[in-house]
């Protein structure tokens, strides 16, 4: 094994996991989350993905369609308050700014951008309340 040991977190994308065995000329990836062990990712992992993936569609989707989808599907849903959030999407990464009551509010916010069609990564730069300075 190598040290340090290289690992992802379970928001990695498939291109990015892909980047990063070739990078490092491995073969497994660790799975962590929060600093815990919660799998392993193979480059037979990576095929099985890859050979799902419907080729037929369209690959690339166009930052103000992915920006227009994250805002009506995030606007949907009665756990996120989408005055005090800001998106911006940049070549299908997703960089979300504002402010969360809570880190479960947080990670779904992550999890719900990052399954919308054409969103490479999601970049979070939202603030938890708690952090603020009182005033």
């Amino acid at each position: 094994m190598t040290t340090p040991v290289i690992t992802v977190a379970e928001t990695t994308s498939l291109a990015q996991i892909a980047e990063t065995l070739e990078r490092h000329s491995i073969k497994r990836l660790p799975v962590v989350r929060e600093g815990l062990l919660i799998g392993i990712v193979t480059r037979n992992n990576l095929l099985q993905a890859l050979a799902t993936i419907d080729v037929s569609k369209p690959t690339r989707v166009d930052d103000r369609e992915i920006r227009d989808r994250v805002s009506t599907d995030l606007a949907k849903q009665p756990w996120t308050h989408m005055t005090s959030k800001n998106i911006v999407v940049n070549n299908g990464i997703v960089h979300l700014f504002g402010f969360v009551q809570t880190e479960e509010e947080r990670n779904a916010l992550r999890i719900a951008v990052a399954g919308v069609p054409g969103v490479v990564t999601v970049e979070d730069h939202l603030t938890l309340r708690s952090e603020l300075a009182p005033i």
